[in-house]
Parts: C-alpha cells; structure tokens; sequence
C-alpha cells in the first residue's frame, strides 16, 4: 500500500518533470526536398529529436532543401498545423533563399518567404557540425523559454 498523503510534492514533482522532458526532447517535422538533409539524417540521434509525420504533433519544422511551387502551400499548412510554441529551422542555401536554384521557373524562394524562420544555416550543404551547433543553441533557447 502507497501512502499519498504528501501528495502535493508527488504531483509538483511530476510537473517539474514534465517540464524537464519537454525542454529536452522535441519532436521535429521534416521537410526535406534536397540534398541538404544528407548532412541531417545522422544528428537527430544525437540531439535527442524524435522524427514525426504529423504536424500536430512536432514543435520544430526542419526545411532542407528548396521550396518549388507546387510544395510551398503544403509548406505553410504544415506549419499552420503545428501547436505552439513552435520552431522553425531553414537548412542549406536553398531553404534560406540563396540556392543556385533560386534563379530556375519551378523554385520560388526561401522558407521565410511562407514560413517565418528561425533560425537559418547556410551552406551547401552545411556542415553537421554548423548544423548540431545551431539546433544546440535553438534547444538551449527553448528551455530558457519554458
């Protein structure tokens, strides 16, 4: 038998770790239409994102690669459907808007032009280690916030 007597520690102490949990682990959406997400697919792993299809349930969107005409509304309702707070994170020249393909008919633009950003990572493609440097300081920002 379980004595809960004190049961306000037990449920203040439950909340506190959920908190924790939240601020550590984040769910991430990825939309990836490029090569960018080759210097991706190996960190999720190692900065603790979970890798989700449903939008309702990612708090950071992870764009790399261009966004051409026909993928930008789905772009923007994904995001749209995503809880708050919510992140975003443009990885690669392309989804920052200054890819050599930024000039072609099918591209049009960069993320920011549907989504707002958060936090861009140039480079093509960027290196793992600029990549995992730019998520570490995003995840320190969230646990500031919450």
């Amino acid at each position: 038998m379980v004595d809960f007597s004190g049961h306000n520690f037990f449920i203040s102490s439950l909340e506190r770790l959920g908190k924790i949990a939240v601020s550590s682990s984040w769910w991430g959406l990825l939309f990836s239409s490029g090569c960018c997400f080759n210097s991706f697919k190996k960190l999720p792993k190692e900065l603790s994102i979970l890798l989700e299809n449903d939008p309702r349930k990612a708090d950071v969107l992870i764009i790399a690669g261009a966004v051409n005409n026909k993928s930008a509304p789905i772009l923007r309702r994904q995001y749209e459907q995503m809880a708050y707070p919510k992140w975003v994170v443009a990885i690669g020249d392309c989804a920052c808007g200054t890819g050599m393909f930024i000039n072609t008919y099918a591209i049009s633009g960069g993320a920011d032009l549907f989504v707002p950003v958060d936090i861009k990572i140039p480079g093509c493609p960027p290196s793992q280690k600029d990549i995992a440097k730019a998520l570490k300081t995003l995840k320190k920002g969230r646990k500031n916030a919450s």
